[in-house]
């Protein structure tokens, strides 16, 4: 399988068909036989609670030598602790995962809106239902903003949103029109070479991304995949997708 990815176009059957196809055949065997094996195991152990086949509930793909991580944890602990150091008087995070959001939340006051809104109810949260593409709140309205790994995905209706090839240049003019003077905005994308990896995400060139923001300034930019902070794109597929953290700022009136 490694050898035919190499290949352009098995490269592009695999990345069609992966949906339906599990990721390694000869590991789920493996790993479904293992399940058998430690259950009637365990049965024979001495003290072992009655365990009925009805109550079963297969687990076989946790068996790691460590517990497994993405760039998601390394950019969402990126933004949770540059927010809380800022200490705004309240937060809007637009789309980001549903752990930051809950985290913020047990911190300061936040909003959450989303094109698919959160159903849950939460002391400091509030949630409600959004295009990041027409943001209801105020031209520079808002001081404190995240979304992250979100403007990649908008426009290419992977989440039932409409389908717009201009759905990332959109969303940006609209974070960069709510942010307020003095502001802090937190974005996040696939970072390394442009292209559409439809209907996915898109991936962006640091300096495409940055002009896709031309009235706000880049505070600070750092590059995470799987294994954590990275100074360069890193072509081994087992480095895994590569996503730049922006922070931008607004120059304040006057």
């Amino acid at each position: 399988m490694s050898v035919l990815k190499r290949l352009p176009a098995a490269r592009a059957t695999h990345r069609v068909l992966r949906p339906i196809l599990p990721s390694s055949p000869i590991r789920l065997v493996k790993n479904y036989l293992r399940f058998w094996r430690s259950y009637f195991t365990y049965r024979r152990l001495q003290g072992a609670s009655p365990c009925k086949l009805a109550d079963l509930d297969a687990q076989i793909d946790d068996w790691h030598a460590t517990t497994p991580v993405s760039f998601y944890f390394f950019q969402d602990t990126w933004a949770f602790h540059k927010i809380v150091q800022q200490k705004p008087g309240s937060h809007l995070d637009i789309g980001s995962t549903a752990l930051l959001v809950g985290c913020l939340a047990g911190v300061l006051p936040t909003t959450s809106l989303d094109f698919r809104p959160l159903p849950v109810r939460l002391k400091g949260l509030r949630t409600m239902s959004g295009s990041i593409t027409q943001l209801p709140f105020a031209d520079g309205s808002v001081e404190s903003i995240s979304s992250l790994c979100v403007i990649e995905h908008i426009g290419l209706g992977r989440y039932g949103d409409p389908l717009d090839p201009e759905g990332t240049q959109k969303a940006a003019r609209e974070l960069s029109r709510v942010l307020a003077p003095g502001g802090n905005l937190y974005v996040s994308a696939p970072c390394g070479r442009s292209y559409i990896a439809f209907n996915a995400h898109r991936s962006f060139d640091k300096e495409e991304f940055i002009s896709f923001f031309p009235t706000l300034t880049l505070k600070e930019f750092a590059l995470v995949n799987a294994q954590g902070a990275t100074d360069k794109i890193n072509p081994d597929p087992q480095s895994g997708l590569h996503v730049g953290l922006f922070h931008f700022t607004k120059q304040r009136n006057g």
